[in-house]
């Protein structure tokens, strides 16, 4: 009988210390779940953070190659000599980021134009981009492609009508050749320079741009850009 109360209690106690066991090891797994999913969010947030960083360090790259490039086309002499990207903001009233516009700028440089006919075309593209409904970096995108290509097509939907033949008579002259001589470099500054004579006539015309609720958030976006920019080119001359 002591011997049967005996084996009772040990099972008891025995069965007992199994469900402490299994409670224990449920808790153990519980926790180490816990952990690993503490640990994912961890490298999750590192993950981020890093690919953040070379974000930052992507823009300043970019920014520091189209700077030099900008420095090299444009700085040196003339109106956007100097520390020229201040000017740049200035003539788009600081609706188009600076490496947006060191790309327009520097094709501008390659295709011919001069630093203030540059500035020129950043106020007019503003005043014009609002006649047919674009904004201001579209609009510069668009006109600076047009003049670097000298593409008078691509003109004409922001109402500019260049007749090509009085423009290349004029340019050849000028050059003291016969239109048929030049060639399509030619023929595209001249298309060139009938757009600066027409430019001023264009801009009475168009009136003062109008300031909109969305240029007020385009500004906002821009400078957060810049920003980060700035940051990315600080990284990179560590």
């Amino acid at each position: 009988m002591a011997v049967e109360k005996e084996a009772r209690i040990k099972l008891v106690f025995d069965g007992s210390q199994a469900t402490q066991g299994v409670k224990e090891t449920g808790r153990s797994l519980t926790e180490l779940n816990q952990g690993l999913e503490l640990a994912k969010k961890g490298f999750e947030v590192f993950r981020t953070s890093f690919e953040g960083v070379v974000k930052l360090i992507d823009a300043g790259q970019k920014f520091d190659e189209l700077n030099t490039a900008f420095n090299a086309l444009y700085g040196a002499t003339g109106a956007l000599s100097g520390d020229g990207i201040p000017k740049l903001r200035s003539a788009v009233g600081g609706l188009i980021s600076d490496v947006d516009l060191l790309k327009e700028a520097n094709l501008a440089a390659q295709a011919g134009l001069k630093p203030d006919q540059f500035l020129a075309l950043e106020k007019a593209a503003d005043n014009l981009g609002d006649v047919v409904g674009k904004n201001t970096k579209e609009a510069l995108g668009e006109l600076t492609q047009a003049l670097a290509s000298g593409n008078d097509r691509a003109l004409k939907q922001y109402g500019i009508l260049i007749d090509n033949a009085k423009a290349e008579d004029a340019f050849a002259k000028k050059l003291g050749v016969t239109k048929d001589q030049l060639n399509e470099l030619g023929k595209a500054q001249a298309v060139r320079e009938a757009f600066f004579e027409k430019l001023p006539a264009l801009m009475k015309n168009a009136g003062q741009g109008v300031e909109t609720v969305g240029d007020t958030f385009q500004r906002l976006g821009v400078s957060l850009e810049n920003a980060t920019t700035a940051v990315g080119h600080i990284i990179n001359n560590l």
